[in-house]
């Protein structure tokens, strides 16, 4: 497998161990020593990589965005790869994660609870119907953006709330 002649940054953590990955015109360099991996595909997320006269086979368990669970050798472990924009908005201080974990189910918008379809103590996963809330004469089913346990409801039927009214925590 021949690396593409562009140059590429990142940061890499492995665990708890970062390295640096600098790819420039089909030069690998990691923390600043080159590297020259042999690499065949082996299957379609599978690859043979010998480096320094050692065999790795290696697979990809899991995609997401820029985070991996790999197997090495029979042994996993999870990969976040952060590229040169990444890092610098790392330094900034900003965050650029678009996905927020939130404790609580905030009204979206002001009406009136019609339904609660859980009871504080019942475990939930993310996209679970919580209740139902009617809007401009529209009855909308208000989903957990989590997994977790209910650990307090808010409301009860028949309350209006306004939006942003606190509904159900976890």
């Amino acid at each position: 497998m021949r690396i593409r002649d562009n140059t590429y940054f990142m940061e890499a953590i492995i665990g708890d161990k970062k390295i640096t990955v600098d790819i420039e015109n089909g030069l690998i360099t990691v923390d600043g020593k080159e590297v020259v991996p042999d690499i065949k595909e082996t299957g379609e997320r599978s690859f043979n990589v010998i480096l320094n006269h050692t065999v790795y086979e290696v697979e990809l368990l899991k995609i997401d965005g820029k985070s991996y669970d790999i197997k090495v050798n029979g042994s996993s472990y999870p990969v976040q790869l952060k590229d040169k924009l990444d890092l610098t908005l790392e330094r900034l201080g900003i965050d650029q994660s678009t996905e927020k974990i939130e404790n609580e189910i905030k009204a979206p918008m002001p009406g009136l609870i019609l339904k609660v379809m859980v009871n504080e103590g019942d475990q939930v996963q993310k996209g679970d119907s919580i209740l139902i809330l009617e809007a401009m004469k529209m009855e909308n089913v208000i989903k957990s953006t989590i997994d977790g346990i209910v650990e307090k409801i808010e409301i009860s039927v028949g309350d209006s709330v306004d939006k942003g009214k606190i509904l159900v925590r976890f």
